[in-house]
């Protein structure tokens, strides 16, 4: 069975995965354009997600 901090990091980085996905798609007027500032928004919002949610796995394995 998974822990709590565990189970909420993969929720994190699935919340990531899918604005990632979602901004390379378009869907929901979403853009991983870096040239403007929505989709520079879209990319950094992604991004923190899956390297937070990893952290979190991460330092809950070692923990």
């Amino acid at each position: 069975m998974l822990s709590t901090p565990t189970l909420i990091g993969l929720i994190i980085a699935v919340i990531g995965v899918v604005a990632w996905i979602g901004g390379s798609l378009r869907v929901a007027n979403l853009e991983l354009n870096l040239q403007t500032t929505k989709g520079r928004i879209t990319f950094i919002f992604a991004v923190l997600h899956v390297f937070g949610g990893l952290a979190i796995i991460i330092i809950d394995l070692f923990l």
